[in-house]
């Protein structure tokens, strides 16, 4: 189902619970990891597509995975993850996702007068590639068993995503510049 998702489809945002409370069980992939590695939980009822982290109580990093799937997403943000569209610093959107904002318009408004907007870092899995290849001689794309052909170049964990967030955070630790 492509539909939207109206807000009040969404579930509240509250911690994952514990991995061995008894709504939780390790995910049935053993056979998709090395010997000794430890699976995935998975937690009835709870998902990660929207997601908050703080760092040292000096910094959060919001996350919505496909904003074009929401609805009302100023809401989404507000209620949800009680954030105010205002006060963000910057925005780091995957696969051309800022197009989601630049179709509403509140939010383009919103982003734009603040300075997010001209902060913005769009970050084409594409491009990703070309940096690994061109300075490491190498993608390191995902290549566990469900994949057919590796290194996989789609955007499924582990592989991208993983390398993204890694660095990323990395760039944030280090006070870098991104051009």
């Amino acid at each position: 189902n492509n539909a939207p998702l109206t807000f009040d489809e969404l579930g509240d945002m509250e911690p994952l619970p514990n991995p061995n409370d008894n709504q939780c069980h390790v995910a049935s992939v053993d056979e998709f990891y090395e010997d000794g590695l430890e699976t995935p939980h998975i937690c009835k009822g709870y998902t990660d597509d929207i997601a908050v982290a703080e760092f040292g109580g000096s910094m959060r990093i919001y996350y919505m995975f496909r904003p074009w799937m929401h609805l009302n997403l100023t809401r989404v943000m507000t209620e949800k993850l009680n954030l105010i569209p205002e006060e963000l610093d910057i925005l780091i959107f995957n696969d051309d996702q800022q197009h989601t904002i630049e179709k509403d318009a509140h939010l383009s408004e919103v982003f734009k007068a603040s300075g997010a907007w001209d902060n913005r870092i769009e970050w084409d899995y594409n491009h990703f590639k070309t940096i690994q290849k061109r300075d490491v001689s190498r993608w390191y794309g995902a290549n566990n068993p469900w994949v057919s052909h590796p290194p996989d170049d789609h955007a499924c964990m582990p592989g991208p995503p993983d390398d993204e967030v890694n660095l990323l955070l990395y760039l944030i630790y280090t006070n870098s510049f991104i051009r």
